[in-house]
């Protein structure tokens, strides 16, 4: 696209960052919208940051509703698709998967989305990996997925920190494992969380930790999730709920002291 283009569709590719950035939750932080300027300016070569963060801020301020908002981004991606190369369209598609990840996690309307603007721009969408709940999902993999919803669903952010620490509390119940597999055990748990906060998936999680873990492991499990909601600074009430559920679901005693990290294995 050359440079005058760039700046004729400015408004249009701002209208798909924005949507991106509040498909999961209304609310754009400030970090959020900083690194979308960013991009938007980089895509558009020779515009300001001015320019950029107009543009955004028009298209923050439409006040569409819901069903609008869609009609405007395939509207927008279907114009798009006769003005860009495929490359331009990859490259955008990778722009706006990078803003879908700034909170952590890929959920299901960010990730409907981007596979709507595949379809439309006709470009090869990456092969979805078959459900883990389908095949070897086990405990730690219910573990890691009630962190996550610990983790984010109570304030739509998973945060680099909070992310760490799910990690190392995993590693904590298998330190036997090799670190990849870990690793694998959480992205199994984030691409199921993905599709979508469902209740039903959680209390079938919280079920099999109750049935499949003793009570000293439980009473870790809760102890991991105290720490993890701390993370970053800030216990919601959100997460003291989830957390005053589980001390009923499990069983456990919220002032017992929690067994040592190197008592957890599920073995």
């Amino acid at each position: 696209m050359a440079a005058e283009s760039q700046h004729d569709h400015v408004e249009q590719l701002a209208h798909l960052y924005i949507a991106m950035a509040r498909s999961s939750s209304d609310y754009v932080s400030d970090d959020v919208l900083n690194r979308v300027i960013g991009m938007l300016q980089a895509r558009c070569a020779g515009a300001s940051r001015a320019d950029a963060a107009a543009a955004l801020s028009k298209a923050m301020h439409e006040g569409l509703s819901e069903i609008d908002e869609l009609s405007r981004t395939k509207a927008v991606a279907e114009e798009l698709h006769t003005v860009l190369s495929t490359e331009q369209k990859q490259s955008l598609l990778d722009d706006l998967r990078e803003v879908a990840q700034l909170d952590g996690v890929v959920v299901r309307n960010e990730q409907g989305m981007l596979d709507a603007l595949t379809a439309t721009w006709e470009i090869e969408g990456d092969a979805r990996s078959p459900d883990p709940a389908l095949e070897s999902w086990g405990v730690l993999h219910d573990l890691a997925y009630i962190f996550l919803v610990l983790a984010h669903s109570t304030d739509d952010d998973l945060s680099d920190t909070e992310l760490e620490v799910i990690f190392n509390k995993l590693r904590e119940w298998e330190p036997g494992v090799p670190p990849d597999d870990v690793e694998r055990i959480l992205q199994d748990a984030m691409h199921v969380y993905s599709e979508g906060r469902d209740d039903h998936r959680l209390e079938v999680a919280i079920r099999s930790v109750r049935e499949r873990l003793p009570r000293e492991q439980r009473m870790a499990a809760l102890n991991d999730l105290v720490k993890i909601a701390n993370a970053d600074g800030v216990f919601l009430d959100d997460e003291e709920d989830l957390i005053n559920h589980l001390l009923g679901e499990w069983d456990v005693d919220p002032y017992a002291n929690y067994e040592p990290h190197g008592n957890k294995s599920t073995d």
